[in-house]
């Protein structure tokens, strides 16, 4: 009479299972949406921040049921290994029960730590970091798990083979790998506000920022790629209008290049677009770059060459693009004739701010120079944090600003960043990023790129947004 209930109870257990991993991928869903998509983030935190409780109730069921009521018997697994008597079966399962140990602890600590979401009193005890710092193990051990709780339950209905075994081995793995890529850049990062200073004496306004370290550019011939050392402090920007003296764009380094001889280079400026073309490099066309700064990594761009500043230890490649260049084209006459409809001014149709629970559009906002970086850039050359500058000067915003001499493994950062908009603060590895540019390129297909709001020179774009976002 004791035991009937049992089976019962596992039955209901393995569809309890199921159900949490549904629960598990649209709790998991919800917080990338949040923090790496940028999709509708005030539905999706509701979302997130409502059925981890479901979560956590499904999770402790099923908890409940395999410890107390399906025994791992410990001490006769230990015996078996001693004794040398296993099989595959015997370390899969071994393996199924240790990832569900490291579900649960990982949850565990996920959880608690979200807590520190929820409010500055409760962020100022929890600390909220281990919620997107153990995400990977928690993914990772998930997939283990699900993975050969499927394998087991198709060997009790006895409808597995060589063939359905190779599919689920490939499909864990394949996923495996998928989350590693996806988590890549921030595994190893640190809370944003473990670095960085706010020492008035050094580092609260620019220090050092000129370019002087030899650098290296890499340009991808038809035959092969190549790459070019330069010595920083001969080169001269090809736009006096933006750049103050020592500092110059990643495009001037092909002009140097072709100065001294190592590529045949041939350009022109196109006032329609208000850039420079490359014509051609050794004779080929098509040419367009892809660069980021010491710490980044590789990143689609739609941003001119000759605005975009060279920082030392950058990392920069140019490449064919073929005939996506045009697109790329017209935004910049998009962008060139919308100033000049607004006779010279730069009005932005839409800009977006999107905190950690409020959006706020501003339509038609007209940005004006505040010369912060005004060691890099003559005065009066618009950048982004202008934008931030500008709805703070007519009070529809109250901002904070710091400055970053370097951040994690990026030694060279040297530029502000919006600390905080309204009551929404930068706190460990969770605060403000932008995009700016044309809707035909949102998001990570061109407009969001890791050039930091202080630096990105701007024309007349389409739209910019600050989001939050946790890395």
């Amino acid at each position: 009479m004791t035991t009937n209930w049992i089976p019962k109870l596992i039955r209901v257990d393995r569809i309890i299972s199921w159900i949490l991993v549904l629960i598990t991928l649209l709790t998991m869903g919800s917080g990338y949406g949040i923090t790496r998509i940028n999709l509708n983030q005030p539905a999706l935190l509701v979302i997130h921040t409502n059925v981890k409780w479901i979560f956590i109730i499904l999770i402790t069921f099923h908890f409940i049921v395999t410890v107390f009521f399906l025994r791992y018997r410990w001490k006769i697994i230990l015996s078996k290994v001693l004794n040398g008597k296993t099989n595959l079966a015997f370390w899969l399962k071994l393996v199924q029960r240790l990832s569900g140990w490291s579900l649960l602890l990982t949850a565990l600590i996920i959880f608690l730590s979200g807590l520190g979401w929820v409010g500055n009193i409760l962020r100022g005890i929890i600390p909220f970091y281990p919620h997107i710092r153990y995400d990977l193990l928690f993914a990772i051990s998930l997939i283990i798990h699900v993975f050969l709780g499927i394998k087991f339950a198709l060997n009790r209905k006895k409808i597995i083979g060589r063939g359905v075994n190779m599919v689920v081995l490939i499909a864990s793995v394949s996923l495996l790998l998928l989350t590693a890529f996806f988590e890549f850049p921030s595994i190893f990062s640190r809370p944003i506000n473990d670095v960085g200073t706010d020492d008035p004496e050094t580092h609260n306004s620019p220090l050092n920022t000129i370019p002087t370290r030899t650098g290296k550019v890499n340009v991808l011939f038809s035959s092969g790629g190549q790459d070019f050392s330069f010595d920083p402090n001969v080169i001269e920007s090809s736009r006096p209008d933006i750049f103050n003296s020592g500092y110059f764009s990643i495009f001037d380094i092909l002009v140097q290049l072709g100065k001294e001889g190592k590529i045949e280079f041939e350009y022109h400026f196109d006032q329609s677009m208000n850039t420079h073309v490359i014509d051609t490099i050794n004779g080929e066309i098509d040419w367009w770059y892809g660069g980021f700064y010491d710490g980044g990594w590789w990143e689609s761009n739609v941003f001119r060459p000759d605005h975009y500043p060279w920082k030392d230890d950058m990392t920069l490649t140019f490449f064919h693009k073929n005939a996506e260049v045009d697109e790329v084209y017209t935004v910049f006459r998009e962008e060139v004739d919308r100033k000049k409809e607004n006779n010279g001014k730069v009005i932005i149709p839409i800009v977006t701010i999107i905190g950690i629970s409020n959006r706020m559009n501003f339509y038609d906002v007209e940005v004006t120079p505040h010369n912060l970086r005004n060691d890099v850039f003559q005065e009066g050359v618009i950048t982004a944090i202008d934008v931030i500058l500008s709805l703070g000067d007519i009070g529809d915003i109250e901002y904070e600003f710091r400055w970053y001499e370097s951040i994690d493994s990026a030694d060279i950062v040297k530029s502000y960043w919006v600390e905080a908009i309204n009551d929404d603060k930068s706190f460990e590895r969770c605060g403000f990023v932008y995009e700016s540019g044309s809707n035909k390129f949102e998001g990570f297909i061109g407009n969001h790129i890791h050039l930091p709001s202080d630096t990105r020179v701007l024309n007349s774009p389409e739209y910019i947004k600050w989001f939050w976002i946790c890395i």
